[in-house]
């Protein structure tokens, strides 16, 4: 029921090990850990915001700012073109009438 049926899939993402994610590993996370030292402060649940931060951090970054400049830019140039062909065959279709019955002076 459902829909589901049978189907075994893998999820989506891969769990990391908690033991593999250290703050050395984390250059913005160390950053923040100096930050909370220098003010007397030390947060222990830092460790946790470490997969917000992948290994290839400077890369993903760079990859995820441009996938979210460009999102729906696909279909946003789909829509366009299909408005322009609706506008330009509208006007071929029923070319404008003047009052003056076509004729320029």
């Amino acid at each position: 029921m459902g829909g589901h049926g049978d189907h075994h899939h893998e999820p989506p993402f891969k769990v990391p090990d908690w033991r593999v994610m250290k703050l050395e590993n984390c250059p913005p996370l160390q950053n923040v850990e100096r930050a909370l030292a220098a003010k007397g402060l030390k947060d222990p649940w830092l460790r946790n915001h470490i997969w917000r931060y992948p290994p290839e951090y400077p890369i993903q970054h760079w990859k995820r700012a441009m996938n979210n400049s460009f999102y729906g830019f696909k279909w946003g140039l789909v829509m366009f073109a299909g408005t322009l062909v609706i506008e330009y065959t509208y006007k071929f279709i029923s070319p404008p009438s003047d009052h003056h019955g076509g004729k320029h002076h």
